[in-house]
Parts: structure tokens; sequence; C-alpha cells
């Protein structure tokens, strides 16, 4: 594929109308007016999803900056060896989306910095593979259960069976309306578990 032909890809991709279920279309508008409603009622503010921006197109590319790298859902065996420790992508890799990959490889760090400040308050080899195992440990506790929501959402986006779609749609306006719910999802895509722990050092 040569340069133009990719720029006008490109630019199809982000401004194609892709095609919409009527079933959808109205469910949606519905749950719409009865969380607009039920807003209303609560003196709660309902921010309106919808929008008319667009990117601004793409004119060009420079010749040989165009690369491919494969997407998929990818973890390391181990996380270390002795006096050595892997963060982001070189431990883990997820389907692109939302940047959540990013998300998880920065929430690498502030385990990494707890374990290691952990090894020098006690005197001890900050590369021994006993406290990189904590490391470890303590990353695949967060980036497990994340792997699999974002793998889940990756497969559930990627269908156009009407009743997924419907299901995924109105799933996606409630837990919109669902404060609490929205906020652990939040804390979550930030880098702390379900449980609000981020490791962060102490």
């Amino acid at each position: 594929m040569d340069s133009s032909e990719f720029v006008d890809r490109v630019n199809d991709a982000f401004i194609r109308e892709y095609p919409h279920s009527p079933l959808v279309d109205t469910a949606n508008t519905v749950v719409r007016g009865v969380v607009s409603a039920a807003s209303s009622l609560l003196s709660s503010r309902c921010v309106s999803s919808t929008s008319s921006e667009r990117c601004p197109p793409v004119v060009s590319v420079d010749e040989g900056s165009r690369a491919s790298f494969p997407l998929g859902k990818w973890d390391s065996v181990e996380y270390f060896k002795p006096r050595l420790a892997l963060i982001g992508d070189a431990a883990h890799r997820v389907h692109p989306l939302a940047g959540q990959g990013v998300n998880l490889g920065f929430s690498d760090v502030p385990k990494l910095c707890s374990t290691l400040v952990a090894a020098l308050k006690e005197g001890q080899d900050t590369g021994s593979p006993l406290h990189l195992k904590q490391y470890q440990s303590e990353c695949l506790r967060h980036l497990y259960p994340n792997m699999a929501v974002i793998d889940g959402l990756k497969h559930l986006y990627s269908t156009s069976f009407t009743p997924i779609v419907l299901a995924r749609s109105l799933g996606l306006q409630m837990t919109n309306a669902a404060t609490p719910l929205k906020a652990l999802i939040i804390a979550s895509a930030m880098g702390r578990n379900m449980f609000g722990r981020n490791g962060t050092p102490q």
C-alpha cells in the first residue's frame, strides 16, 4: 500500500459511518430518556455522549515512518531474574483499548519502587529474587483481572451480532449512569485494583 492510499484509509476509518440497528437505536433512545429523567429528579447532571466533533484529517505521512507490530494479549512467564525486573510492555501486552496498556505499565512502577524500598529498609539486596518475586506477585494480582476485562471488551466490541450490540450499548449507558460503579471502573483503569490498593510505596 502506497502512502496516498494509506492516508485515504486512515481518514476513512475516522469518518466512516458504521451501520446501526434500528432496534438498538430505539432501545438506546428509551434508556437515555429514562436516565435523563431520573437524573433530573435527583438534581444531577446528565452528560450527553453525542458529539459532532471529528478528528482533523491526516494530510500525509513521512516516507519510512510507517511500521507494524502485533496486537494481542501476552505476558511474560517470569517478571524477574536476579538483579533484573521487567516492567510495562517488556512484561505484558494487551489489546489497545483506551490507553489501558500504558496504564498497566505505569502501575508497575510504584509496585517495583515499593519492593525496592522495602528491601532497602531491611538492609537487603534490592536485586534479590526473594524481593523481586514479591514485585511479580503484586503485578499479577492487579494484571490478570484487568487483562481479562480488556480481552473481554475486545471480543465484546468485535461483533455486530444485534443482541450483543444491544446488551453492550445498554450496559454502557447504565454504567455511565451508575456513578459509584463508574468511579470504581475509572479507579481500576488508573492503576488501582478493585479493592482500591494502588501499590504506592508506604
